[in-house]
């Protein structure tokens, strides 16, 4: 066999049909039609001499042929994305457009993005990063549908995805009370778990870190008793959140380092709050390989790493 009569285009197919399992929504997800697939792996089977799929009723599964030949169809679609992303470096051509999304915490769409889309840009000025805010839910539904190549999110409730998403944890932040100046906390530099008691929470409404929050406050022992948290009203956004707090419509939890949006209002820390908030850095597993994306990825690590640690 010779290394011409392989197809990268077809290649590339096969990575696509292998991720799916299944060849209408692969070649959906190509833009092409299932027989022109079907013909391309075909060609693949014929230039490799061995079968790389069984088709079972519309749905096909790689064969221990398919399963080592895929490792290194992906590997060879990476090197080559490796080598255009490097010549384009050196041509001062723009790359692929990377899509990345957050949250509505402060401490990621207020603080943290707006820091990083800066220090990527100063790293690579060719480096193209398409940034949109979106609720949690469809932020997730996007990446999965690889519409977003990465994403930044505090715990959403991982284990309903576990086996399509993997995470990268960023760093942890410690937890804040937010309070209205005109509060009585108001008038304290930080406060106590006890203190909180009887208080009146806002949460936004797809953020399931603060369902967890909640219940480690209720459980958290202070003299050995527990304390019930009471929760009122809902909201899409921190902006609302804080909103909500400066009219002294409740009191919420925030991250330490919250900033924007606290004109009236008071950040408190808790000083015996036994838990933190974890950021994550996510992407789905598997995914069509991009250095672009490889590149933007390390360059968040050393963001990270430079800012936060």
């Amino acid at each position: 066999m010779k290394m011409s009569s392989i197809n990268l285009q077809h290649l590339y197919y096969f990575i696509v049909a292998a991720r799916h399992q299944n060849y209408s929504l692969a070649a959906e997800k190509l833009f092409i039609t299932t027989s022109t697939l079907s013909r391309a792996i075909q060609g693949l089977e014929e230039t490799t001499g061995v079968p790389l799929f069984i088709n079972n009723k519309g749905r096909v599964r790689l064969t221990d042929y398919g399963t080592v030949f895929y490792r290194y169809a992906y590997q060879s679609i990476r090197t080559i994305e490796e080598g255009i992303f490097d010549l384009q470096s050196m041509a001062d051509i723009r790359h692929d457009t990377i899509h990345i999304s957050c949250d509505s915490l402060f401490s990621i769409a207020n603080n943290m993005i707006p820091s990083l889309l800066a220090y990527c840009q100063r790293a690579d000025s060719n480096l193209k990063i398409n940034f949109e805010q979106l609720p949690t839910s469809q932020m997730i539904k996007d990446l999965l549908d690889e519409k977003l190549d990465v994403v930044f999110a505090s715990d959403f409730g991982f284990d309903n995805y576990n086996t399509q998403i993997e995470t990268e944890l960023l760093f942890e932040e410690r937890l804040a009370l937010a309070v209205p100046d005109a509060h009585p906390l108001a008038k304290k530099d930080q406060v106590t778990l006890q203190e909180t008691v009887d208080l009146t929470f806002i949460r936004t409404s797809d953020n399931e870190n603060f369902k967890k929050l909640i219940t480690n406050l209720q459980l958290a022992s202070i003299s050995k008793k527990t304390y019930p948290i009471h929760t009122i009203h809902r909201v899409v956004d921190d902006n609302t959140l804080m909103a909500m707090v400066r009219n002294d419509i409740g009191v919420a939890l925030v991250s330490e380092n919250t900033i924007a949006g606290t004109v009236g209002v008071k950040i408190l820390p808790i000083v015996d709050l036994p838990i933190k908030r974890p950021i994550y850095m996510i992407k789905k597993k598997e995914n069509l390989p991009s250095y672009s994306v490889d590149v933007f990825t390390q360059y968040v690590r050393q963001f990270i790493t430079e800012e936060y640690k």
